[in-house]
């Protein structure tokens, strides 16, 4: 069958070799620097028979503080590490001194700090601000009621030592001081003394001197809740010194005493009398506490006492018709917020592990600590908020 071309009268001749494939021409195009009418600066550079510069580091600026003192480069450093590591090269590290000085003056900074902290004299109860005035040593023996004592030395001392110093800094109340003596309470007749009349040791005279001082405070004191107070007692501790003096000073040290009076007669208020009286119970437990040293037969004996006294006291307080007058804020909130010590009191009293016992101790003192209810307290009947520091 003939084919369409053939139909059409058309017939296919021979093929002809093509022409030969040349490259495409080139194309010489301008540089940026030529289309703006001028050469690049490495080509000016080789034509004036220079060396072209190596190119620098884009580096950041370096800051400056103070007259003309420079820090660091650490911009400048980083951006040498980074381009050296991209070339396979090992990161040149900084050298010994630079990498260490900083951690050198830290450690003088720390070293002065601490040295300088711990010779600083510390604030001791009541004793901050201006120095004491007209201070002057007197022997404890001569100590009497209003004396008021300058109590840094004192507080020093261990407590054995601070009971039974011979002679003491007593200073103007007027001014700074830590403490107050509110009474000198004979020893004559009391257990630290034999029936001859000689002394019968140091455990035996303090143990007296704690227990007369800790009722002289919780009947004679006319605001004992003040101030947080600590009651302590300067008592004979041989039989020298009970020759001498068959009695002890109370003392009482607490916060804000520079220009206070602790002990100072202050009149009340039939309200103000009813709550001081309904405390006393909890007071004369609460002054009577043992010394850190004491053994722990001891300080279990007071914990037993201190639950006697909060029964006592929260009765009071519930009983009393010059608080019930004032509601239940002036007295009944009080008395529940103490109740609620009373079986951690009871715990600490049967503990027989030194351990056991500081951890009811704790547990009834700050954790069910009545401090809020006292000074609503005190707010509502009129009395001073209680100073603490």
């Amino acid at each position: 069958m003939p084919s369409d071309a053939e139909r059409d009268g058309l017939r296919p001749g021979p093929l002809e070799p093509s022409a030969p494939l040349s490259p495409a021409p080139r194309l010489d195009l301008p540089s940026a620097a030529a289309a703006a009418g001028r050469e690049a600066p490495a080509d000016r550079s080789r034509r004036r028979g220079r060396p072209a510069a190596p190119p620098q580091p884009r580096t950041a600026p370096v800051r400056t503080r103070g007259r003309g003192r420079r820090t660091r480069a650490t911009a400048q450093w980083a951006e040498t590490v980074k381009r050296v590591a991209g070339a396979g090269t090992p990161v040149p590290r900084q050298s010994f001194w630079r990498r260490w000085w900083k951690a050198g003056v830290v450690g003088v900074v720390v070293v002065v700090i601490v040295v300088v902290g711990l010779s600083l004299p510390g604030e001791e109860e009541g004793e901050t601000g201006p120095p004491p005035r007209n201070a002057r040593t007197v022997a404890a023996v001569d100590l009497g009621t209003w004396d008021c004592l300058v109590t840094q030395e004192l507080l020093e001392l261990s407590p054995a030592d601070s009971r039974t110093v011979g002679e003491v800094t007593v200073a103007d109340c007027g001014g700074p001081h830590g403490g107050e003596v509110f009474s000198r309470v004979s020893l004559v007749g009391t257990a630290a003394e034999n029936e001859d009349g000689t002394f019968r040791g140091t455990a035996q005279a303090e143990d007296a001197a704690r227990a007369a001082c800790a009722e002289e405070f919780a009947e004679g004191m006319t605001d004992p809740y003040s101030h947080d107070f600590t009651v302590r007692v300067i008592h004979p501790a041989s039989s020298e010194e009970w020759t001498v003096r068959q009695s002890a000073a109370c003392w009482v040290s607490a916060r804000g005493l520079p220009e206070y009076c602790l002990v100072c007669e202050t009149k009340l208020t039939d309200d103000q009398e009813a709550f001081r009286r309904a405390l006393v119970p909890y007071t004369r437990a609460w002054a009577g506490r043992p010394p850190e040293d004491a053994p722990l037969g001891a300080r279990r004996a007071w914990a037993s006492t201190m639950g006697r006294g909060i029964e006592e006291a929260a009765w009071l307080l519930r009983g009393k018709p010059e608080l019930r007058r004032l509601g239940p804020e002036a007295g009944e909130d009080l008395a529940d917020a103490l109740t609620a010590q009373i079986p951690y009191w009871r715990e600490a009293a049967a503990a027989t592990d030194p351990e056991a016992h500081e951890k009811a101790v704790t547990e009834a003192e700050l954790a069910h600590s009545a401090g809020g209810e006292v000074a609503r307290a005190r707010d509502l009947i009129g009395l001073a908020p209680v100073i603490t520091e």
